[in-house]
């Protein structure tokens, strides 16, 4: 089965535009994956992002995780889903963000299956706007996060 994800792959590249990022593909027959980090000058901090797309449901994760390093080594950790809004947290996107999400996350039955009602395409639209639109968000709160 051809990654249904890597079509996509410069609509991603183009969120992080003047930031070098990698791309780590992976697969199973249930669901298929994209990982990357985008690492911030001058500090030990990262952001890590996951985008998940379960082939059954035909629905998309994603998660994102900031990461304190030491000498390659994780030193600090937390990781927020877009699918569930933590409650109360500053490092959580607002909650017009999540509705955003959650509005392309519609799903129907279908053979005894939740299908999502939108396509991969329209999905992935709403994830990479939704990564550009919040990027300085992020790239400023790791850092007080990392002070916390």
């Amino acid at each position: 089965m051809a990654h249904l994800l890597k079509p996509y792959k410069n609509d991603l590249i183009s969120v992080f535009e003047g930031k070098k990022i990698h791309l780590h593909w992976s697969k199973t027959p249930f669901i298929q994956r994209v990982q990357f980090e985008i690492f911030i000058p001058e500090t030990n901090l990262s952001i890590g992002f996951e985008l998940g797309y379960v082939v059954a449901s035909k629905l998309m994760t994603v998660h994102y995780t900031y990461q304190a390093k030491m000498k390659r080594k994780i030193v600090k950790s937390s990781t927020f889903s877009l699918s569930e809004p933590p409650l109360d947290s500053p490092y959580a996107l607002s909650k017009d963000a999540y509705s955003m999400f959650q509005s392309v996350q519609t799903v129907t039955p279908e053979n005894n299956l939740i299908v999502a009602v939108a396509s991969l395409y329209d999905q992935l639209t709403m994830v990479t706007s939704l990564i550009k639109s919040n990027l300085n968000f992020w790239l400023t709160s790791i850092k007080d996060w990392a002070k916390a």
